[in-house]
Protein backbone atom coordinates (compact mmCIF):
# COMPACT_ATOMS: atom_id res chain seq x y z
CA UNK A 1 0.00 0.00 0.00
CA UNK A 2 1.05 3.55 -0.62
CA UNK A 3 1.62 5.85 2.10
CA UNK A 4 -1.86 7.43 1.05
CA UNK A 5 -3.45 4.19 1.04
CA UNK A 6 -5.06 2.37 3.79
CA UNK A 7 -7.90 -0.32 4.37
CA UNK A 8 -10.93 0.64 3.80
CA UNK A 9 -13.12 0.90 7.29
CA UNK A 10 -16.53 -1.37 6.81
CA UNK A 11 -17.97 0.98 9.05
CA UNK A 12 -17.10 4.12 7.54
CA UNK A 13 -17.48 3.36 4.27
CA UNK A 14 -20.57 0.46 4.05
CA UNK A 15 -23.18 3.07 4.14
CA UNK A 16 -22.18 5.26 1.53
CA UNK A 17 -21.60 2.25 -0.72
CA UNK A 18 -24.82 0.98 0.49
CA UNK A 19 -26.72 4.05 -1.38
CA UNK A 20 -25.01 3.47 -4.68
CA UNK A 21 -27.77 0.90 -6.94
CA UNK A 22 -25.33 -1.16 -8.30
CA UNK A 23 -23.61 -1.85 -4.84
CA UNK A 24 -27.13 -2.11 -3.05
CA UNK A 25 -27.62 -4.58 -6.08
CA UNK A 26 -25.32 -6.97 -5.01
CA UNK A 27 -25.66 -9.91 -2.83
CA UNK A 28 -24.30 -8.73 0.91
CA UNK A 29 -21.66 -11.93 0.95
CA UNK A 30 -20.22 -10.33 -2.58
CA UNK A 31 -20.36 -7.01 -0.80
CA UNK A 32 -18.97 -7.76 2.05
CA UNK A 33 -16.14 -9.75 0.13
CA UNK A 34 -15.26 -6.28 -2.00
CA UNK A 35 -15.03 -4.19 1.03
CA UNK A 36 -12.88 -7.13 2.90
CA UNK A 37 -10.70 -7.02 -0.60
CA UNK A 38 -10.52 -2.93 -1.35
CA UNK A 39 -8.60 -0.11 0.68
CA UNK A 40 -8.73 3.53 0.52
CA UNK A 41 -6.35 6.02 -1.68
CA UNK A 42 -6.54 9.73 -0.71
CA UNK A 43 -5.37 11.74 -3.60
CA UNK A 44 -4.38 15.32 -3.76
CA UNK A 45 -5.26 18.38 -6.14
CA UNK A 46 -3.47 17.17 -9.79
CA UNK A 47 -2.24 13.22 -8.42
CA UNK A 48 -2.61 10.70 -10.83
CA UNK A 49 -4.47 7.00 -10.10
CA UNK A 50 -2.74 5.95 -13.17
CA UNK A 51 -1.97 6.34 -16.62
CA UNK A 52 -3.48 5.35 -20.00
CA UNK A 53 -1.56 1.78 -20.95
CA UNK A 54 -0.31 0.98 -16.87
CA UNK A 55 -0.66 -2.87 -16.40
CA UNK A 56 -3.44 -4.39 -14.03
CA UNK A 57 -2.60 -5.86 -11.14
CA UNK A 58 -1.35 -9.22 -11.08
CA UNK A 59 -4.57 -10.74 -9.43
CA UNK A 60 -6.58 -9.70 -12.76
CA UNK A 61 -7.90 -6.58 -12.34
CA UNK A 62 -8.56 -2.92 -10.68
CA UNK A 63 -11.83 -1.47 -9.41
CA UNK A 64 -12.47 1.77 -7.65
CA UNK A 65 -15.29 3.59 -5.65
CA UNK A 66 -14.75 7.40 -6.00
CA UNK A 67 -16.34 8.08 -2.40
CA UNK A 68 -15.55 11.75 -1.86
CA UNK A 69 -14.45 14.51 -4.11
CA UNK A 70 -13.75 14.28 -8.01
CA UNK A 71 -12.18 12.70 -9.98
CA UNK A 72 -11.48 13.96 -13.69
CA UNK A 73 -10.06 10.73 -16.99
CA UNK A 74 -8.20 13.08 -19.41
CA UNK A 75 -5.88 12.30 -21.66
CA UNK A 76 -3.41 14.57 -24.15
CA UNK A 77 -4.15 15.48 -27.48
CA UNK A 78 -1.89 15.13 -30.37
CA UNK A 79 -1.39 19.17 -30.34
CA UNK A 80 -0.70 18.77 -26.41
CA UNK A 81 -3.73 20.11 -24.81
CA UNK A 82 -5.56 18.32 -22.08
CA UNK A 83 -8.98 16.60 -23.36
CA UNK A 84 -11.41 15.99 -20.56
CA UNK A 85 -13.37 12.80 -20.98
CA UNK A 86 -15.13 12.35 -17.59
CA UNK A 87 -15.75 13.94 -14.62
CA UNK A 88 -16.91 11.08 -11.64
CA UNK A 89 -18.70 12.64 -8.24
CA UNK A 90 -18.84 10.47 -5.21
CA UNK A 91 -20.63 7.24 -6.28
CA UNK A 92 -19.15 6.49 -9.01
CA UNK A 93 -17.44 3.20 -9.65
CA UNK A 94 -14.61 2.39 -12.81
CA UNK A 95 -12.74 -0.40 -13.45
CA UNK A 96 -11.50 -3.36 -15.15
CA UNK A 97 -11.23 -7.10 -14.88
CA UNK A 98 -9.46 -9.70 -16.44
CA UNK A 99 -10.76 -13.01 -16.94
Amino acid sequence: MSPLSHPISNTTHYPFLRQNPWFSGLPSGLQNGLIAASETCRLRDGDMLFSQGDALPEDGGVFFAVLDGNLKFSNLREDGREAILAVLEPGNWFGEITA
